[in-house]
């Protein structure tokens, strides 16, 4: 089957002003009649809490799973893209800047990969998949997309969480920082926490319901920067649902992508027996007569015709591991990690090539390594030059779906044994901490990422209308302060770029005395305009009181000031007279009230 440009969802395409009511959407569960783009709105609602009643989420979640339409491709493409929809958004410039910089090689244009599985896979494998992505950072540009354990003893969150002696800072990798932290390092942890704010909303509603919803497929189809993905290796622990994942990865405009599940419902490839892929393939279009060139790399290129220059295609096969070269090891040599601190420990180890060449657990983790650079293009090169302790001499030899699975394999032995694996690593933990531990609080920082990162896209809009109000009244009302405005706004959005690190620290305290400085001459400017108020009033009076006599002449100016001053004078007299006659008043008044009264005679008699 082939895809066209039309068929491919763009997240930006999709969003809409106006979304359907849950409880008609419902209804069409219900009938039948309900349709992809509504089923994915609604999840789009459900994550950013735009639906308070929880039994409503409850019975669509219900009724989307019972119908079945959540195990079709187009409904779980539609909803991942309704997913990624709601996550905190990445400077695409950035990250293009940064696949810019990455050198090629083989077929692999120096993009963003990822190796993630669906999980509930019940087998409680060592962590292979985080693994084998930071073995891959040592060649690839790695976006490990992850989370805490919800069915098995070891998470990925929680595997990078539990490394000695210095743990990453997850936390600190967000939409904002992830830029930073690629200059760095070529490896980085996406923690789903940290860009996907509506997960804390659903998760009390999945552990109530105590069902699988299709949440449960979302995940690895949900990468913040999908669409900077280039190629990836999805694990599904179910045979049936690696057709499924293909298709819906297919019409999200992936191109590059493995699907893979072991024999024994592993979402991984399997170190025990035979696995199952589905591989996506990007083949010239054949209705096209004209060639297509090196830089028409992009699906949506069309030919003179009109149509796309490459179609994308679905192939499935079968491997296992003598096919890269490996033995076979059962899967109890591969579940030796009871928690996430023995898995940490025997990610060092495995990492500082402290483990045997045929251990179970490193052979494991090599498979899957491979598979992600195979699918990569990386292997498909006719010479290497990784580095120190390469031969460069690759494999050419291809097996199942004309991949390098052997290739694969080599470049991933020489990443663990010549320690470019564990200096990836080494350099993603200094780089995440760098973005917490330059900071002065670190407890505010956890804050701010936990809680304002995750709703910054809400924020903004009445963060930026605030600035505009206030840069308009400074504009028109002290034109004269509006420089000095604009320098100290600007210092202040650097200061919060750098979280309150040091230098921004000083920035603030720069800031700070400019703004007392603003301030001072804001006042010394009331000052200055209510005087020069009063001296206008006084010279105005002066040209008014000049005019008068110009007019009336010195003696009638005189005459009429006697007037002036008489009625006055007269108005005074009245008012004394008409204040002593209402005191007169009160004190007859008094009188009378006296004669009536023996306690006010007692009193004037002086007891």
């Amino acid at each position: 089957m082939s895809l066209t440009r039309d068929q491919v969802l763009d997240d930006k395409d999709t969003l809409k002003s106006e979304y359907r009511n849950i409880d008609s959407v419902v209804e069409d569960l219900r009938s039948g009649n309900a349709q992809p783009e509504d089923i994915a709105d609604i999840i789009y609602m459900i994550l950013s809490n735009k639906v308070s009643d929880q039994a409503q989420i409850v019975s669509f979640l219900t009724l989307l799973s019972s119908s079945g339409l959540d195990r079709k491709p187009e409904v779980v493409a539609r909803c991942a893209q309704g997913m990624r929809r709601q996550a905190s958004r990445v400077d695409q410039q950035s990250l293009f800047k940064i696949v810019e910089s990455r050198r090629r090689e083989g077929s692999y244009h120096g993009g963003f990969c990822d190796l993630v599985g669906t999980g509930g896979d019940g087998h409680s494998t060592y962590n292979v998949s985080t693994t084998a992505s930071i073995i891959a950072s040592s060649l690839l540009l790695v976006s490990k997309y992850g989370n805490r354990a919800a069915s098995s003893n070891s998470g990925s969150a929680d595997l990078l969480q539990a490394i000695k002696p210095q743990p990453p800072a997850i936390n600190s990798v967000t939409a904002e920082t992830l830029p930073r932290i690629y200059e760095k390092s070529t490896y980085a942890f996406l923690f789903a926490q940290a860009f996907y704010s509506g997960l804390r909303i659903v998760a009390p509603i999945r552990k109530r319901m105590g069902t699988k919803t299709i949440f449960n497929l979302l995940g690895p189809l949900t990468n913040p920067v999908h669409a900077n993905i280039e190629a990836r290796v999805v694990g599904v622990a179910e045979t049936k649902l690696g057709s499924l994942f293909a298709e819906a990865l297919k019409i999200n405009g992936a191109r590059k992508t493995l699907v893979v599940c072991g024999q024994e419902q592993l979402d991984e490839i399997s170190c025990a027996g035979k696995t199952s892929c589905w591989r996506t393939i990007e083949r010239s279009n054949p209705a096209l007569d004209e060639p297509k060139s090196k830089e028409d790399t992009d699906l949506a290129t069309k030919g003179e015709n009109g149509q796309p220059r490459t179609l994308v295609d679905i192939e499935q096969f079968t491997i296992e591991p003598s096919d890269f070269g490996l033995q076979r090891h059962q899967l109890s040599e591969v579940s030796p990690g009871k928690n996430a601190e023995e898995n940490a420990a025997i990610l060092m180890r495995l990492l500082r090539n402290e483990l045997p060449r045929d251990d179970p657990v490193l052979e494991f983790v090599l498979l899957n390594a491979a598979a992600l650079f195979a699918i990569s293009g990386i292997c498909d090169g006719d010479s290497s030059d990784m580095g120190c302790g390469d031969s460069g001499k690759v494999i050419l030899e291809t097996g199942p779906g004309g991949l390098r699975w052997k290739e694969g394999v080599r470049r991933a032995r020489w990443a663990v044994e010549s320690g470019r694996a564990l200096a990836s690593l080494e350099a993603y933990i200094t780089a995440s901490r760098a973005m917490e531990e330059n900071v002065c609080f670190p407890q505010l920082f956890h804050l701010y990422s936990t809680y304002y990162t995750p709703y910054a896209s809400y924020i903004q809009p009445l963060r930026r209308v605030f600035l505009l109000t206030q840069s308009y009244f400074y504009y028109y009302a002290f034109p004269t302060l509006y420089p000095i405005y604009t320098l100290t706004s600007r210092l202040f959005a650097f200061a919060l770029t750098e979280k309150q690190s040091l230098t921004s620290l000083a920035l603030l305290a720069i800031l700070l005395v400019v703004s007392l400085k603003v301030l001072d001459m804001v006042r010394r400017t009331i000052i200055y305009w209510i005087s020069l108020a009063i001296r206008l009033l006084m010279y105005l009076s002066v040209a008014v009181l000049g005019m008068w006599v110009y007019q009336r002449g010195v003696d009638q100016s005189l005459e009429d000031l006697g007037w002036v001053v008489g009625l006055l004078a007269g108005l005074g007299e009245a008012g004394e007279r008409v204040g002593h006659e209402k005191a007169a008043g009160r004190a007859r008044e008094a009188r009378k009230i006296s004669k009536g009264s023996s306690s006010w005679k007692t009193r004037e008699a002086g007891w």
